[in-house]
């Protein structure tokens, strides 16, 4: 019955949670926990626990309610490191929905504060890393996401050092570096196997598909493709049917899906 103890196990079944992709029930634990610690009065982890429940919605494709929780978020607290977290989180959202040029200038805003946290920073760098690359800055998509990968090594969190290594591989494959972007997407698609998060996984099978095709491995490169679809088809087995579809309406989601397919069919 200890409100605060309440609070801290949901906000620690949430994280979990989400490192294991398990989306839907991730945010149902961070609800929990908003509830008790509105309860109890404790502002700032309030505004935590609604900062996660906006980035797991947004992650399910709810972009308008993901807002509203970010903004809720903020205004119930103005500590310097929830509102850092609110921009990354919002970063990450808006290069979801393809707006590649808001994605750069929100996560130059998060970089631009002093005393960032390196989970962050990796965090923002990251983003900021994939927005160029699909705006064609091929090369400083690939700085940044190198730094990205040094500051998440300083975190000491093993999913950031996984998605960020995630984002370095796509860099490497714009940057036409296939063999590199091979080899560095595969010792991350075994992480997100180990801890069960197809969301991330099905993503890496898609770029090892894409830089086995430029390598001309085609074989391989279906065979990976194929891969990934089978993951991403047996997140409506995990998750329930209305999560699964909106997840599915999300613009870069979408767009991951249409390169699979061209993949899967290559000749």
């Amino acid at each position: 019955g200890d409100l605060t103890q309440i609070g801290l196990a949901n906000q620690g079944s949430g994280s979990v949670l989400l490192l294991e992709g398990s989306l839907p029930a991730a945010l149902a634990r961070f609800r929990e926990a908003y509830e008790a610690d509105r309860k109890t009065g404790d502002q700032v982890s309030a505004a935590y626990d609604l900062l996660n429940s906006g980035d797991v919605t947004w992650r399910l494709g709810r972009y308008a309610e993901a807002r509203q929780l970010l903004d809720q978020g903020i205004s119930s607290s103005t500590a310097h490191a929830v509102l850092d977290l609110a921009d990354e989180i919002q970063a990450a959202m808006v290069l979801s929905q393809r707006q590649f040029a808001a994605a750069i200038e929100i996560s130059r805003r998060v970089l631009s504060k002093s005393d960032l946290s390196a989970g962050v920073a990796a965090a923002a760098n990251a983003v900021l890393g994939r927005a160029q690359i699909a705006s064609a800055a091929s090369r400083d998509g690939l700085a940044s996401t190198a730094e990205a990968t040094s500051l998440a090594a300083k975190s000491g969190s093993a999913s950031l050092v996984a998605e960020t290594g995630l984002a370095h591989a796509e860099a490497l494959l714009a940057a036409d570096e296939p063999r590199k972007a091979l080899d560095g997407v595969l010792a991350q698609q075994q992480w997100f196997a180990r801890v069960g998060n197809q969301d991330f996984e099905w993503r890496c099978w898609l770029v090892a598909s894409r830089a086995e095709a430029a390598l001309h491995e085609v074989p391989k490169s279906r065979e990976n493709a194929q891969k990934a679809i089978e993951l991403l088809v047996g997140l409506a087995q995990k998750w329930d049917p209305d999560s699964y579809r909106t997840y599915l309406l999300r613009p870069d989601i979408q767009f991951e899906r249409s390169q699979l397919d061209r993949l899967r069919a290559a000749k």
